[in-house]
């Protein structure tokens, strides 16, 4: 599996990455970025990636 994509339960696949601790306080503490919509299917989940990560790079560099 991608180390991108989680599966949660139901079966449906979201994009999830790992929040690195310099950035952690402008997300409110938190760990992970999930990022929604999500994907029943493997493929498509996996097709959506790239997208999301050009998504959580802008707005990284967007916060202050």
């Amino acid at each position: 599996m991608s180390a991108y994509l989680l599966k949660r339960d139901g079966g449906t696949y979201y994009f999830g990455r790992s929040i690195p601790l310099a950035q952690r306080q402008r997300f409110g503490g938190k760990r992970e970025w999930v990022r929604l919509p999500s994907a029943n299917d493997r493929n498509e989940a996996k097709r959506l990636i790239p997208a999301c990560l050009i998504a959580l790079d802008r707005r990284w560099k967007r916060m202050p």
